[in-house]
């Protein structure tokens, strides 16, 4: 898909432009037709993506010569419309039933991961101490890790399925025991092998991105049951301080013990503090320029395709490998082409997309037995919540390791997130 957007001519790529411009425009009104709260209210997150593309067409329009060169704007566009065209072609049910294909569909897309983790094609040119870097069928071991590390989350999300209160939690709880073995067997299988092909990228940013996505699924449940058990609330909370020095006080044991172990893993993830590792020095010195950019060029930018030259002219550090180390955040790469207002757009889509919000109570019925009403303590389901974790995973590395102007990490964090919000606004659809 990346190879085909660059490959395409100017006026080709115009034409697609215009093309998913209007697309997405109708898909849009199509999804929010029913919003009973309204389009235009701060907590909508398609109003700050559709802010985001307004300002992004503007720059692509304003300054044609020089976006058309480039297929960064283009891919934006085909990311975020190819997520809403997932989200409506969903299938549609009515409140109180629950579609449990969905969790079949999940379990698809982690074997895929489990079976793409043991897949290598080509040669691995990138090593790590004398041991080659997987990166399976991409050729850059970062977007592999970023790959595997969401298919570990999704994996571990569908493992602690059983103690989240959701219609598909009790369905779960309700199969018979050979069907849940044999799932559990599934999940845990397919989380073992997407981890060990996380690990053996040694992509520091996935694995960093893996720790938010588990962290986020363990404060959802701390939330469920902190609402649901006065008990166990008052419990955690008289303990978080202690919790949180213990917390510490093993990281920095671990560090100080791990450090200069002969292990390959831990020295990569304990490089971090490494005053003599190239990697992140370069890229926090991109980093700098980068702002030092976004701080000359506000508002509207320097311009697609005009960031790398400018930042190699008048803004690069010293010993930086030319413009690599600018590529691979692609959030300042947002900023410094088309300006910080995009940027604040963009992070506010994601940010109001991806955080807890309230929803009812709810029951679901399959054949003719009903189900009790279930309790989720007022946040979303647990399916939502895993595709949500699966979606921050990806959206953390495209921060370390750039990737999202690439379609193959790109797509899916577009219909991880919009998947997910399909899945709150129809679990939270009024009776």
């Amino acid at each position: 898909m990346d190879i085909i957007l660059q490959l395409l001519s100017s006026q080709w790529q115009w034409l697609l432009f215009d093309g998913e411009v209007l697309l997405f425009g109708c898909l849009l009104a199509f999804q929010s037709r029913n919003i009973a709260s309204g389009f235009f209210r701060l907590g909508n997150p398609d109003l700050w993506l559709l802010a985001f593309i307004l300002v992004n067409g503007w720059a692509y329009v304003t300054d044609y010569a020089a976006a058309s060169a480039s297929h960064l704007p283009l891919s934006l566009l085909t990311g975020a419309t190819a997520g809403k065209l997932f989200s409506i072609m969903l299938p549609t049910r009515t409140p109180g039933q629950m579609d449990y294909r969905r969790c079949f569909v999940v379990c698809i897309v982690t074997v895929v991961a489990a079976a793409l983790s043991m897949t290598q094609v080509g040669s691995m040119r990138y090593q790590y101490r004398g041991v080659p870097r997987f990166s399976g069928l991409w050729d850059n071991p970062n977007i592999y890790g970023a790959e595997m590390a969401c298919g570990t989350v999704l994996s571990i999300g569908l493992l602690l399925l059983p103690l989240m209160k959701s219609p598909l939690a009790t369905w779960f709880v309700n199969r018979p025991v050979r069907t849940k073995w044999m799932l559990r067997v599934l999940f845990l299988s397919s989380s073992v092998s997407t981890t060990l092909g996380m690990l053996r990228s040694y992509s520091r940013g996935a694995w960093l991105a893996a720790l938010f996505g588990i962290a986020y699924l363990i404060l959802f449940l701390c939330k469920l049951y902190w609402r649901g058990d006065k008990g166990l609330g008052r419990r955690i909370h008289g303990n978080l301080v202690p919790t949180a020095i213990i917390v510490v006080s093993l990281s920095v044991i671990a560090f100080w013990s791990l450090r200069d172990l002969e292990s390959r893993v831990p020295r990569r993830l304990f490089s971090l503090a490494d005053v003599k590792d190239f990697s992140w020095r370069n890229r926090l010195s991109a980093w700098e320029g980068a702002l030092q950019i976004m701080k000359d060029h506000p508002f509207s930018g320097v311009g697609w395709n005009r960031a790398d030259i400018q930042y190699i002219s008048n803004y690069s550090a010293p010993r930086v490998e030319e413009g690599y180390a600018i590529q691979v955040n692609s959030f300042l790469t947002i900023g410094m082409s088309i300006g910080i207002p995009a940027l604040i757009f963009f992070s506010l889509y994601f940010g109001s997309a991806l955080r807890f919000t309230p929803s009812r109570n709810y029951c679901i019925t399959e054949g003719c037995m009903s189900v009790p009403l279930v309790d989720d303590g007022g946040l979303n389901g647990s399916d939502t919540v895993i595709l949500r974790a699966g979606a921050m995973v990806i959206l953390i590395t495209c921060w370390f390791d750039g990737g999202l102007f690439s379609m193959s990490k790109a797509l899916p964090l577009w219909v991880l997130v919009e998947w997910g919000r399909a899945n709150e606004s129809r679990q939270t659809a009024p009776p």
